[in-house]
């Protein structure tokens, strides 16, 4: 199965982009035994249901980034004023 995970991992499959997402964050290890995992898991619904597998349009060129922007700093009069607003609007609720 593992070997079956490699080869998928390399297409631009729905599989494919899970081993990415996968070995971005834990590495390629891991994101291999997913991908076997989750290859065992597509082919035992196969098996019970007896349909045949379809596979789903893989969003082409879908990359998860942080979104960029400025940061910004809090003093302790700014934190105050924050607080003190979102008290004065969710005592006005209840």
């Amino acid at each position: 199965m593992v070997q079956a995970a490699k080869a998928a991992s390399q297409s631009g499959s729905e599989f494919g982009q899970l081993y990415s997402r996968i070995a971005g964050r834990r590495g390629k290890g891991i994101a291999t035994v997913a991908l076997a995992r989750e290859l065992l898991t597509e082919i035992w619904k196969i098996i019970l249901t007896g349909k045949e597998y379809v596979e789903h349009r893989a969003k082409k060129g879908t990359k998860y980034r942080l979104k960029k922007g400025v940061a910004e700093s809090y003093d302790a009069d700014k934190v105050a004023a924050i607080l003190s607003n979102a008290s004065a609007v969710t005592g006005s609720m209840g």
